[in-house]
């Protein structure tokens, strides 16, 4: 359409010209040119104009010709000057793409032409920075994103790159500082500026500096609530495991804003209950066990609630096992915890009525086999019980009963153990098991109960030549119970 519109224009205004020159020339007018001792040069209006235009036409040819030979000398320059520009952004342009493909030395031998000759100093010094880094010269590499950052519009990269370079060099001060300033800045920075300050909190063990940064990034909305949440609740748990010892009120005051902030983080609650344990304050322990419970089943829990009940003796009526069992009735954990606690109380068939589900549908764990070789055992059955021994040499483990130690002691990870368990469960909600991964030794499921168990009166039968376990007499221990099995008195 705009075509159109020009190519009419165009015809209208040379039809224009024609019927101007037409009428013109039928214009009396003449235009005399004298000439002395010459016959006079008679020119209609017309011809006069023609002659007007093409005078013109030459000189403007003449002043051009003039006026470019006083400018060869810039124009040879300018060319000159376009032609490196265009050299250098090749260069820079290649640089990059060798960067990206790994070839460092072409893309070092490309910098100095960049970096003299392209037209973007900003991406040439990007490229002097990224090939630094490719060399683990981080020094050259600070050098350049320094310089970077105080470009126009390159701030923020060049912040990124010195952040990244510092943590290189271990200089963690100057990258939390660099990362600050960007976490600062006004207007959007993306993410990097969170992500990178809270790593290296969370790589320095510093919890409450990394608290700190992860609330910023919820409310910059750099992390889902959720995951935030998570890794919150990892954080005040790490925070109150170092001060366990030497602060037990402070750590049970910062294990209750955990247990609060995520109750499916079994770490939380077991070291809150052990904590509220050691001073006598029974019905707290309970409530949070069964908070845990309800949440996220884990038998670190049930320990602690077993030990409880231990502590009250009879007259409390294993009210925390029971307790858990009814916070959470479908969950496998409270199966298994409902036959370890009639197995403890020498009740065999109801403890195998417990395992009947967990031994449909698939291989049963080593767990389950070794408490169906204990029932088997204890109702005589040595033939079952050598069954159940044999398949639990060779079933699986169970990740969640490794993160219980041989002393009955759970979840005593070391800062590097923590620092994992912020991203493994804050972004997908799931533990990590150091000591499975490991293959460490574990508190066996078969443990020496505190309580001891008297069987019925009954006729004494001659029992078979067998090597004894830990469920052939419960009423007598072939080992001291765990560490943490036993209430201290």
């Amino acid at each position: 359409m705009t075509k159109l519109f020009w190519l009419l224009l165009t015809v209208l205004l040379v039809g224009a010209l024609v019927v101007l020159a037409m009428w013109a020339n039928d214009i009396p007018w003449r235009v005399v040119l004298e000439r002395e001792n010459q016959p006079d040069v008679v020119l209609t209006l017309t011809g006069a104009a023609i002659a007007l235009l093409v005078f013109g036409a030459v000189i403007a040819i003449f002043w051009a010709f003039v006026t470019g030979v006083f400018r060869l000398p810039t124009r040879i320059k300018s060319m000159r000057l376009r032609s490196r520009k265009r050299k250098g952004n090749e260069a820079l342009a290649n640089g990059l793409l060798a960067i990206e493909g790994g070839d460092i030395k072409g893309a070092k031998r490309l910098i100095g032409k960049a970096l003299s000759d392209a037209e973007d100093e900003r991406l040439a010094l990007l490229l002097d920075a990224m090939t630094a880094e490719q060399e683990a010269d981080w020094t050259r590499a600070e050098r350049a994103y320094a310089e970077l950052s105080r470009k126009p519009g390159a701030h923020l990269a060049g912040l990124r790159g010195l952040t990244g370079a510092a943590v290189k060099r271990g200089d963690y001060g100057m990258a939390i500082e660099r990362a600050r300033e960007a976490l600062e800045m006004k207007g959007e920075t993306g993410d990097w500026p969170f992500r990178s300050l809270f790593e290296i909190y969370v790589a320095r063990g510093n919890w409450e500096e990394a608290r700190t940064v992860l609330a910023q990034g919820e409310t910059k909305r750099h992390i889902t609530s959720d995951n935030a949440r998570r890794r919150r609740g990892v954080l005040l748990t790490a925070e109150a495991s170092d001060i366990m010892s030497t602060d037990p009120e402070g750590a049970e005051r910062i294990l209750s804003e955990a247990l609060k902030t995520d109750p499916a983080f079994p770490p939380a609650a077991y070291h809150l209950a052990r904590l509220q344990l050691a001073r006598d304050a029974i019905k707290p322990a309970i409530t949070c066990l069964e908070t845990g419970w309800k949440a996220h089943p884990h038998p670190a829990l049930a320990l602690v609630a077993e030990r409880l009940d231990d502590g009250e003796g009879k007259s409390g009526g294993r009210r925390a096992t029971n307790a858990l069992i009814a916070a959470n009735k479908t969950h496998r954990e409270t199966a298994l915890l409902k036959a370890d606690t009639a197995i403890a109380q020498g009740e065999w068939e109801a403890a195998e009525k417990a395992l009947a589900p967990l031994l449909q549908g698939g291989a049963p764990t080593s767990r389950v086999c070794r408490l169906m070789e204990m029932i088997s055992s204890a109702k005589h059955d040595e033939g079952a019980a050598r069954t159940w021994s044999e398949r639990a040499a060779s079933a699986a483990r169970e990740p969640e009963w490794s993160d219980i130690d041989t002393d009955g002691t759970a979840f005593m990870y070391s800062k590097d153990d923590w620092a994992r368990m912020v991203y493994a469960y804050g972004d997908s909600g799931q533990l990590i098991h150091p000591r499975h991964e490991t293959y460490r030794a574990e508190l066996d499921v078969a443990r020496t109960r505190a309580i001891t168990y008297s069987a019925p009166a009954q006729a004494p039968a001659p029992e078979p030549k067998v090597t004894p376990t830990p469920g052939d007499a419960p009423g007598t221990p072939s080992a001291p119970p765990p560490v943490d099995y036993i209430k201290k008195p």
